[in-house]
């Protein structure tokens, strides 16, 4: 959902539809438990909060570690791809080209995160 501007950055923020979760079919997928989240976002600077879990019947022992601690592990190096991604597609935009991941350093986003801390 965008929630518009909020000091300065464009919101845009989800959470879980339990129902309609609950009526997809379990083993066509894990479905979440619980699923809530936002992206930020402002001239040079991007943020993002989240939280997520499966629901604990539809895995078996080692689906459910890897998508809960063995995620959170592994959370931070995906969603900064992600914002690296999405910068390397933005870029490319405005320069009017096709976005290829490699012309942004993987650096990039998190200096710019780190630069300008979200309010």
């Amino acid at each position: 959902m965008d929630a518009g501007m909020i000091k300065g950055y464009r919101v845009a923020y989800w959470y879980l539809l339990a129902d309609e979760t609950g009526a997809l079919d379990p083993k066509a997928g894990a479905r979440s438990e619980f699923n809530v989240g936002a992206w930020l976002a402002a001239p040079g600077a991007v943020g993002y909060a989240l939280s997520s879990w499966p629901r604990r019947g539809d895995l078996n022992a080692v689906q459910w570690w890897s998508l809960t601690s063995g995620a959170n592990a592994l959370a931070r190096s995906i969603v900064e791809g992600n914002i690296d991604g999405m910068a390397t597609w933005a870029k490319a935009q405005a320069a009017g080209t096709r976005s290829r991941s490699a012309d942004l350093p993987a650096e990039r986003s998190r200096e710019i995160s780190a630069s300008q801390p979200a309010r």
